[in-house]
């Protein structure tokens, strides 16, 4: 077959970890069996390797040009970030192994997938666009956050409550939704919905809740993918940018209280 035929699976981010978590395994194992006299763990290495996967997924999504299998070509995205995390913990680098083991893929365009998604600019990027929300970031993000399955706070609702709010109520369904263990999309939404319906007196569906989720994320997308260099964005790419996006907001939080 023809290497061109080759696509990247059209798959959610979760479900492409479960795909390839054989995988990513393979990969740390092999590293960490090589590097016995380094500090770090198998375990470490896989946890580096899966996080800097999602972080990027969108740019190696778009890279992916379908000369080699995708399994070939995540093997050595893969192993790229294994030497990055070596490297990165000042530790000694295994000689590089020829990508001809792994099939015929350009260089380049291993590089473009590790290298062009650069995280620093992104959340700057994504930070932009919430401040444009104005008076509504406040609720975007906590929306986002919990249908990113990020910890959520009372507090963070102190801008939206009054005093003939159920406090008590509000503090117990936050505390629901921080305790599923694997949340779908509708128990998220349908909780949210709850909560928000409390806060502005209302009695909407929970349809309507996931339709105004829909349309918010699709104008995000729309504004990230505004710039002709930046067209790789979907919906779980997004995910994975909000996420890294409310985990540094929360460390920055910690870091001031």
């Amino acid at each position: 077959m023809n290497g061109k035929n080759n696509k990247f699976p059209d798959i959610s981010i979760g479900k492409l970890l479960v795909q390839f978590d054989s995988l990513i395994r393979v990969v740390s194992k092999k590293f960490a069996a090589s590097n016995k006299l380094h500090p770090f763990t198998e375990e470490d290495l896989y946890q580096y390797i899966t996080l800097r996967l999602m972080e990027n997924l969108p740019a190696i999504r778009f890279n992916y040009k379908g000369n080699a299998k995708v399994k070939t070509y995540l093997a050595a995205v893969l192993r790229n970030y294994a030497h990055e995390f070596i490297r990165k913990n000042k530790l000694q680098l295994l000689p590089s192994i020829s990508l001809n083991k792994f099939g015929s893929i350009p260089y380049e365009e291993i590089q473009e997938a590790t290298i062009k998604w650069d995280k620093r600019a992104e959340l700057e990027r994504i930070k932009r666009i919430m401040i444009l929300f104005g008076n509504k970031q406040g609720k975007i993000e906590f929306v986002l956050k919990g249908f990113c399955r990020m910890p959520l706070s009372e507090v963070e609702l102190n801008p939206f409550r009054e005093k003939h709010h159920d406090f008590e109520w509000i503090k117990e369904l936050i505390r629901k939704l921080n305790s599923y263990q694997k949340p779908t999309d509708k128990d998220i939404i349908s909780l949210l919905n709850q909560l928000f319906n409390h806060l502005d007196g209302k009695n909407n569906g929970d349809e309507a809740m996931r339709k105004w989720i829909d349309r918010t994320l699709n104008e995000i997308i729309e504004l990230l993918n505004s710039s002709k260099d930046k067209r790789f964005y979907n919906k779980d790419g997004l995910t994975a940018l909000l996420t890294i996006y409310f985990e540094g907001k929360m460390n920055t939080s910690i870091k001031n209280n």
